[in-house]
């Protein structure tokens, strides 16, 4: 953000105060900015300087004409020769850029509103696609009970090794509710960083498009990173989590259904 607002006063110096007080009628405050954008190089206001040359007071002409030579490092003597240049070549080599507050206004406006609506989308879609995955551990994690429950049934001494699975199974469940309110938090913590984006936007006032625009790009980049690094996280741990827990049902399973056959057969 530091860069942005460098960049901002940097357009602000050069900008609209300076244009203002070459056209101020007092001819002394004139010849003053004159002087000035004649010490700064400040390209954006060689066409003005050039229709200052006509100016009826000598002091604002001649500051404008020295002006032009620091800006331009040419020397014409009379203004019918500058005004020649200035339409050959000078207009399209210092162009007269004046962004007004309402063009930056709409130019942010737009930029942020395409960007946070694509923000939102991916925002809603990891939030589904995160919940979606609770819910399919869940799913497992009830089936995994059910065949539980199937071999468990008739034999009454696994009684208390069942109950065991059953308060692992909501164990693993209430860490998937807590997986997802995680990512609810994630998703709020986003929204917080959209309004200090658009508060921050909102500030600058005399910046060009293309600046306003690559720093949009950036800004979004490096929250679709954020949100795609966590996403991805949370899913690789998730993943994990349900590989750990099917595999050690699956252990249990089979040990359980092991013992139930030989304690069949010792009966038999």
């Amino acid at each position: 953000m530091n860069l942005l607002a460098a960049a901002a006063v940097a357009l602000l110096a050069q900008g609209g105060d300076l244009v203002d007080r070459l056209e101020h009628k007092d001819p002394e405050i004139r010849a003053i900015a004159a002087r000035l954008a004649g010490k700064e190089r400040n390209t954006s206001t060689v066409g003005r300087l050039v229709r200052l040359l006509r100016d009826e007071v000598p002091a604002v002409s001649g500051e404008a004409r020295t002006a032009l030579h620091s800006i331009t490092a040419r020397d014409f003597p009379r203004p019918e020769e500058w005004d020649a240049w200035w339409e050959k070549e000078g207009r399209t080599a210092f162009p007269e850029t004046t962004v007004t507050e309402d063009t930056v206004r709409r130019i942010v406006e737009e930029t942020y509103d395409k960007k946070g609506l694509d923000m939102e989308r991916r925002i809603r879609d990891a939030r589904g696609d995160v919940r979606m995955m609770a819910a399919v551990m869940a799913v497992a994690l009830i089936l995994f009970l059910g065949v539980m429950i199937y071999f468990t049934g008739h034999v009454s001494a696994k009684i208390k090794g069942w109950r065991e699975l059953v308060a692992k199974a909501e164990i693993y469940i209430k860490q998937g509710q807590e997986l997802t309110e995680r990512t609810d938090k994630i998703a709020a913590e986003l929204e917080a960083r959209k309004v200090e984006v658009m508060t921050f936007f909102s500030k600058l006032r005399e910046e060009n498009e293309n600046e306003i625009e690559r720093y949009a790009d950036i800004l979004g980049k490096n929250l679709e990173n954020k949100v795609r690094e966590d996403l991805l996280s949370l899913r690789q741990k998730a993943e994990k989590e349900l590989e750990q827990t099917v595999a050690g049902y699956k252990a249990e399973l089979e040990t359980i259904r092991l013992q139930a056959l030989s304690e069949s057969r010792e009966r038999r």
